[in-house]
């Protein structure tokens, strides 16, 4: 609802233009905008491993692997 967006962040998937335009029935155009998005995230993580910067989540951890988590849990 309208009243809503206000308090969301600018990265929630709800505020995406494909995402609109999918809930419209608007396929094509919301695959081109959508493939523009992607194209977007790939020249940046290239640019990003041509500089020697790892990319690193901002709010979440990994935890350390243990035996009742052997793939280590994401924590925020």
């Amino acid at each position: 609802p309208s009243w809503l967006e206000s308090t969301l962040p600018i990265t929630d998937s709800r505020l995406r233009p494909d995402q609109r335009l999918l809930e419209k029935g608007l396929l094509d155009e919301a695959e081109k905008i959508k493939q523009k998005i992607e194209q977007k995230q790939r020249e940046f993580r290239q640019s990003m491993e041509e500089q020697g910067i790892k990319w690193k989540p901002r709010w979440f951890i990994q935890a350390p692997v243990s035996e009742d988590d052997p793939e280590g849990a994401w924590i925020i």
